[in-house]
């Protein structure tokens, strides 16, 4: 393999390491979002989020 093809399989295996984080921190992010501020989440060494919400705005 020369040098190009070498820099183009690279690219390709960065740029699709970048884009499985992106899609990953998104779909963490949207999962934990909710309505209000009043709401902790945790996740378990599982990987299972559990969400409350909490009886007042101090968490």
């Amino acid at each position: 393999m020369n040098n190009k093809q070498v820099f183009a399989v690279s690219l390709i295996i960065v740029v699709s390491i970048a884009i499985f984080l992106v899609w990953n921190h998104l779909e963490y992010s949207s999962a934990t979002k909710h309505e209000t501020d009043r709401w902790a989440t945790i996740q378990d060494v599982d990987g299972n989020l559990l969400s409350v919400e909490t009886t007042s705005d101090e968490v």
